[in-house]
């Protein structure tokens, strides 16, 4: 069984931190970071939420954006971000277990619609591909409640990929509830 890749993982975080607001072109990665046929999201309030889709040696990657880093060119943005962040009441999950932050809940459910087909449909392509979700700081947090929910959507659409999910530095998600249904699932 191959090893997990790390760096490829947070190559893609990384990579998150770049796509645009106003949807147009992405700078490519570097050769090295192994990523191809990358589709990028962006939703919410000014497009703060962000997430792509690529294809890697060792299956699928979908990828959160972290929290937008202060000092950078739009400082409303930026602000409208970190207020997300500071959103954090816990909430019922819907179709996740447990209570869930609000602010990183809302983040997903923005995102969710432009991302769920692309999801199936890139998985279909490629049945027998891990689908490894991934992020940075609220990126990661993103990640661990896209990690039950696209299990779920996968599996209702007839595809059996594995899912794992990879953060790096992620801020908590959710209560303990969540916590328990989220390590029985993945």
């Amino acid at each position: 069984m191959p090893r997990v890749p790390d760096s490829r993982l947070l190559y893609a975080s990384r990579v998150a931190y770049s796509i645009p607001v106003d949807g147009g072109g992405m700078p490519l990665p570097p050769a090295e970071y192994g990523l191809s046929d990358i589709e990028t999201f962006s939703a919410g309030v000014d497009r703060i939420n962000a997430a792509l889709i690529a294809s890697a040696e060792e299956g699928l990657i979908v990828a959160f954006r972290g929290t937008l880093p202060p000092g950078g060119k739009d400082p409303l943005r930026i602000l409208l971000d970190w207020l997300n962040d500071l959103n954090a009441a816990l909430v019922p999950g819907g179709d996740l277990p447990g209570r869930v932050h609000r602010g990183f809940l809302e983040a997903l459910d923005s995102l969710w619609p432009l991302l769920r087909d692309r999801l199936v449909a890139r998985a279909q392509a490629a049945p027998a591909a891990k689908l490894y979700v991934t992020g940075h700081s609220k990126g990661g947090a993103m990640s661990y409640l896209a990690g039950p929910r696209c299990l779920a959507y996968l599996r209702q659409a007839g595809v059996a990929n594995p899912v794992a999910v990879h953060t790096f530095a992620a801020a908590r998600a959710g209560d303990q509830a969540f916590a328990d249904g989220f390590k029985a699932e993945l």
